[in-house]
């Protein structure tokens, strides 16, 4: 009887833990608006959430703006997307967000 309780209360923890790993992953979007015409600009992105971002952001038809510091990172970025989403619309600018003067050349 004891074991029984145990193989209980071990099937509910992993059921807790399986709900608080898929809540701390975040939300994910599962919209699928074309956004054809729309110009949207994304920092950093390069890396992180700003790559998946950009990749989507094109994926749905937005013109696509990024900026980040990597210049090698970047174009690793925008020759994989562009191989991936023919006739993208995917322009790299360099930004450093801790430097105004990048900034203002970026804006």
């Amino acid at each position: 009887m004891r074991y029984e309780h145990l193989v209980v209360a071990l099937v509910g923890v992993v059921t807790v833990l399986g709900f608080v790993r898929q809540w701390a992953k975040g939300g994910v979007c599962s919209a699928n608006r074309d956004i054809r015409g729309k110009v949207v600009v994304i920092t950093g992105g390069n890396s992180g959430i700003g790559k998946p971002t950009v990749e989507e952001l094109v994926k749905r038809g937005a013109n696509v703006i990024f900026g980040a510091r990597d210049k090698t990172k970047s174009a690793e970025v925008l020759k994989s997307i562009k191989n991936k989403h023919e006739g993208a619309q995917l322009t790299f600018f360099p930004l450093d967000l801790a430097d105004k003067k990048s900034i203002e050349e970026f804006s």
